[in-house]
């Protein structure tokens, strides 16, 4: 075990907030821990802005103040004590290699790193919250009523006093294949009409990024924290890099779920109950043959 490994161990074990200059390393990095996370803070360029999130690693920047100046550093934290001592082996292990990018360039290593980690972010891809904020920001300008809700309510994305909207977001220019990930995402819950909504995208610099979308709610007057609230919740955080990424809406259609369209729920089974034993059904509907209208 060499002396950086037990000094970074030592450093991390301290819960108070505070950072330290690492002595066994012979460039300039320090520890930072807080209440609920530790890590590693380095000076970077002026114009540094980042802030990428992936499981219980997260990658920022931030304003420090020491040695009489005001620093922008960038942190490499861990959010897990659990897994402390792997996080210990990866920073001991990669300091070498990733120091100088870590300084000049943190967004570069991080797209690297997240490559070389088998990583595709799928929690939300950037073109699913791009088609959900498309149709959101449709219907609140005629509703004000209408909230985003998918982040509280698992089977529902969009909902007002009259209407539920279920997104589903393609980049495939020609199937119009979804995919329903359960028995309660298409079913009937209230006296309310419910809809799937099919946006097709494309990635374009003529298209509009999350960040556009954000703007234009908020002129219409939609909440800007309840935004951000759950733009965080989706691991698209301010100044995360997916938030400028343009896609251009092709086309979208609006299907109304009612008993002539094909769904899964508890209702389909005998005594609309279902089978025991099974406990989640996920199932894919072509919606080439269904009756639409364009949304």
């Amino acid at each position: 075990m060499n002396k950086l490994y037990v000094e970074l161990a030592e450093n991390f074990s301290n819960r108070s907030e505070g950072f330290r200059r690492i002595i066994n390393y012979n460039k300039e990095i320090y520890t930072y821990t807080n209440h609920n996370s530790f890590g590693i803070m380095m000076i970077c360029d002026d114009n540094i802005v980042i802030n990428e999130e992936i499981g219980k690693i997260q990658l920022y920047n931030k304003l420090i103040s020491f040695n009489g100046k005001n620093n922008n550093c960038v942190f490499i934290m861990c959010n897990d004590i659990y897994s402390r001592d792997m996080f210990i082996d990866f920073i001991n292990d990669n300091l070498d290699n990733s120091y100088k990018l870590l300084k000049n360039d943190p967004l570069e290593w991080w797209k690297k790193w997240c490559e070389f980690l088998g990583n595709s972010f799928i929690e939300k891809r950037v073109y699913d919250i791009i088609g959900e904020l498309y149709v959101l920001e449709k219907i609140y300008k005629e509703d004000k009523t209408t909230k985003w809700v998918s982040t509280k309510k698992g089977s529902i994305d969009i909902e007002n006093t009259n209407n539920i909207y279920e997104v589903k977001s393609t980049i495939q220019k020609y199937q119009s294949k979804v995919t329903v990930s359960s028995q309660q995402q298409l079913k009937i819950i209230d006296n309310r009409n419910l809809y799937l909504v099919l946006v097709r995208l494309e990635e374009s610099t003529n298209g509009k990024c999350v960040d556009d979308y954000v703007r234009e709610l908020i002129v219409q007057g939609y909440d800007n924290v309840e935004l951000e609230s759950y733009l965080n919740k989706c691991s698209f955080p301010k100044n995360n890099h997916k938030r400028i990424e343009k896609y251009k809406v092709i086309e979208s259609r609006l299907y109304i779920v009612d008993d002539k369209f094909p769904t899964i729920t508890n209702d389909t089974f005998k005594n609309n109950i279902i089978p025991k034993g099974i406990v989640k059904i996920v199932y894919d509907i072509d919606l080439n043959s269904i009756e639409y209208k364009d949304f």
